[in-house]
């Protein structure tokens, strides 16, 4: 499902594919060699300035070879350079007790500073920045844009009876297995779950990828950003004003981002089938209903956009119990809502767009689909 071909990956077999690989990176890199030292003939480059677009033309290269010859991606970089970042930043600043967003912004208030300081060559020094930035989100985790869709490509087209009849299914599930408020998982616990469901596709697992819940006084909610993974920090973070409901489903999203899934619509899939795949630990009932909660909040949206009346219908059936537990829900992102977040959510729409996901931010509906045809089969 997940590979062309059935291959068995360990930590200790990155290195191999290092060396094979390490030719497409230098012959860009010699290329980039050679043009940065004419273009130094014309313009006042310094030695920062120089490495950075020396690395700006090896980038470039790549991305067109993986543009070509996307299976490349797999073996050139998810199953190579990227395990080795991983292994590098897991076991060292992944430790620390403090999210390493504060410290990604610590170091660009910095760099802003610095660059402006220097008034003779400030537009030189915010180049040399933004090259920097550029470089570091490719060769981080960028790259993996380029490879083809971890899960396949799948289309349905549901009748209205169908999806009705689905989200009732959930809903009853739902009611029947409701759990405590307030419930907790903790990170450790989606890790597990998410390794384990990663590895039965033979999915690379290295390293011990983080998705940090920090107190950001709800900022990036008003900024439409519920959850984030930065590849120049590589981890994902998620505001602790979050409903308890949700914050593990987007906790268990970002981490597979951190773990090679760069599709909004995989990771979705991804942390679904990580919270209800039963894995016989006290958490299963939790984690499940809070997979089937983000499944039933997702098919209400798009039954409403279907079928008005049968969405109507479903609410007047929805048991109390469920439905004063959506209100609470709903009344804490209605919290955070407003120009600031729609505009988050246009901007974001553009970023995924230009990272090849044409459909924007639909994308992150696509796991319905795959969800709905493993329960066809069922």
């Amino acid at each position: 499902m997940f590979c062309s071909k059935p291959v068995q990956f360990r930590a200790l077999n990155t290195l191999h594919y290092i060396s094979p690989c390490s030719i497409f990176v230098l012959l860009p890199g010699v290329l980039g060699m050679r043009t940065s030292t004419y273009l130094a003939k014309f313009l006042p480059m310094d030695k920062g300035l120089r490495y950075a677009f020396l690395l700006s033309i090896a980038t470039l290269s790549m991305m067109m070879l993986f543009i070509i010859w996307p299976n490349g991606v797999e073996w050139l970089f998810l199953r190579s350079l990227f395990q080795v970042w991983r292994v590098l930043y897991d076991y060292t600043f992944g430790l620390l007790p403090i999210p390493s967003g504060v410290w990604l912004l610590m170091l660009g208030f910095w760099l802003v500073y610095r660059t402006w300081k220097r008034k003779s060559r400030s537009l030189m020094g915010l180049v040399k920045v933004i090259l920097w930035i550029f470089n570091a989100f490719f060769w981080l985790w960028g790259f993996l844009y380029f490879m083809p869709p971890a899960c396949p490509e799948a289309q349905y087209h549901w009748t209205n009876e169908e999806m009705y009849q689905w989200l009732m299914e959930v809903q009853a599930d739902l009611e029947t297995n409701m759990i405590a408020k307030e419930p907790v998982v903790e990170e450790f616990e989606i890790r597990e779950r998410l390794e384990n469901f990663l590895e039965e596709r033979n999915w690379p697992t290295t390293g011990r990828v983080r998705a940090r819940a920090w107190h950001e006084g709800g900022l990036s909610r008003y900024l439409g950003v519920s959850g984030i993974y930065l590849p120049w920090c590589m981890e994902g973070h998620l505001s602790v004003t979050l409903p308890a409901e949700v914050l593990p489903f987007v906790r268990a999203h970002e981490m597979s981002h951190g773990y090679g899934i760069a599709q909004e619509g995989e990771a979705d899939y991804h942390a679904y089938k990580a919270l209800t795949t039963k894995m016989n630990s006290n958490s299963d009932q939790v984690c499940r209903w809070i997979g089937q909660y983000e499944l039933w909040c997702t098919l209400r949206r798009i039954l409403l956009q279907m079928d008005p009346e049968a969405f109507k219908k479903s609410d007047e059936l929805c048991s109390q119990t469920l439905a004063e537990r959506h209100q609470l829900v709903k009344a804490n992102y209605a919290k955070y809502s407003g120009q600031l977040a729609d505009f988050g959510a246009k901007s974001n729409a553009v970023y995924l767009q230009a990272m090849g996901m044409n459909d924007g931010l639909a994308n992150y509906d696509r796991w319905v689909t795959w969800v709905w045809l493993e329960h066809l089969q069922e």
